[in-house]
């Protein structure tokens, strides 16, 4: 309750700051939509997750969501955002995307309802959910401006990071490096106050909820952000993030042709009191003259396994529980060849590569092949075709990974999209 009120306090502050200020409309209001259509298709193999028996090994999931939004400034100091998000799901279950899995970690109270949600009856054993369907507010968000400053309080997406497979300073809810659902980044319940002192400068500070009745304090963090130089950006953060103190940051640049970039964080374990873990990456992209973009990237997070046989410990820290850590492996590289093949077809192909030592002291590499086309239909439509193919050994007879993506079954991803 005390929570409450202080947020509530800090907006009638900046509504009455902003008072002061002109207060001819811009835009009162401007409503707009999507329509999504997804269909998964896996085909597990032996040593696969899903895997089941001979004749068992295919499973389909199909998804149509319906997003509502409505937005606008009626006030040159006064803006605000509402997501309406419809949602049904049917089949095995499978990530795809746009469920907000990481951010209901950060919402301080839950805005989804169920449509239908059919339980076994009374003696049937336990099935995995084959029908999910639900409605929710994704985004609800009030934002206040004032000359240098903004303030936005409610449930709105944090965005920061300036890596583009992983992004260890994006604090909150950050998206999967295969996650192909990236236009509407879910939102989670804050306060964020910005600042703009001078031209090429920014600070931000997040107040961000936790779940309300949870054991996890709330989390609040600094970002600054500065240009250095005529082509290069350097950003700091530093906070605490539902009980664990982290700093860290991310420069940015251009050298000949290419540009490269470096970003990491280090911070506290809430379950390993031996000290500090760190998450890093490192990547350089170079655009072809005939339009090829070639980029490159390198992952290492210090609570990774680098041998096989840590593999189901690090799958029990909390961090990998909880979707803060994108992976098993220590180090993970990453390969993306994108390319637009016509005015209307877009092409690329994504690899991921995870080296492990095993027992005997050899190095066995693990890899996810994703090759993804994207074609637009007409202004207002889209259609995506990805398939993934996960290589290299499976599960053990325990159902425990002995790498990182030989475990993930052969996924082929359709998704037919609409905006109005």
């Amino acid at each position: 309750m005390a929570r409450t009120r202080s947020l509530s306090l800090a907006l009638a502050l900046a509504l009455a700051w902003g008072a002061g200020g002109a207060a001819a409309a811009d835009e009162p209001w401007r409503f707009t939509g999507s329509v999504r259509l997804i269909d998964v298709t896996t085909r597990a193999q032996p040593g696969d997750l899903g895997y089941l028996h001979d004749g068992n090994d295919t499973a389909e999931t199909s998804l149509a969501a319906l997003r509502l939004q409505l937005e606008g400034q009626p006030l040159d100091w006064l803006g605000y955002e509402l997501h309406y998000v419809n949602l049904k799901r049917a089949g095995t279950p499978a990530h795809l995307g746009g469920e907000a899995a990481g951010a209901q970690r950060y919402r301080f109270q839950s805005l989804r309802w169920e449509l239908e949600r059919p339980e076994p009856r009374p003696g049937d054993p336990a099935a995995p959910q084959t029908l999910v369907w639900y409605h929710e507010l994704d985004r609800a968000a009030l934002r206040v401006r004032g000359g240098a400053w903004q303030a936005t309080l409610g449930r709105q997406p944090i965005t920061w990071g300036a890596g583009r497979f992983w992004q260890p300073t994006d604090l909150f809810a950050a998206f999967a490096p295969t996650e192909l659902e990236r236009e509407y980044k879910p939102g989670i319940d804050a306060l964020l106050l910005e600042a703009f002192p001078a031209r090429f400068a920014a600070l931000a500070l997040a107040y961000v909820a936790s779940p309300r009745g949870g054991e996890l304090d709330d989390s609040a963090v600094a970002r600054w952000r500065t240009a250095v130089g005529a082509v290069s950006e350097a950003t700091a953060v530093a906070g605490t993030v539902q009980e664990e103190a982290l700093a860290g940051g991310s420069f940015e640049s251009v050298w000949g042709e290419a540009g490269w970039r470096v970003e990491g964080i280090a911070f506290r374990p809430r379950d390993d009191a031996a000290g500090t873990a760190t998450f890093a990456i490192a990547g350089v992209d170079h655009q072809f003259a005939n339009g090829l973009l070639l980029l490159a990237e390198l992952y290492h997070h210090s609570l990774g396994a680098a041998r096989a046989e840590e593999l189901p410990q690090v799958a029990a820290r909390t961090a990998f529980r909880e979707g803060r850590m994108p992976h098993l492996s220590r180090t993970v590289a990453a390969l993306l060849l994108e390319h637009e093949l016509t005015g209307l077809l877009r092409g690329s192909y994504a690899l991921f590569a995870a080296p492990l030592r095993t027992e005997g002291g050899a190095t066995r590499t693990s890899t996810l092949h994703q090759g993804t086309l994207t074609y637009s239909i007409g202004n207002n439509a889209e259609a995506m075709f990805s398939l993934l193919l996960g290589r290299g050994q499976g599960l053990d007879a325990f159902g425990r990974p002995r790498s990182e993506f030989g475990h993930l079954p052969d996924t082929l991803f359709a998704k037919l999209q609409f905006y109005f």
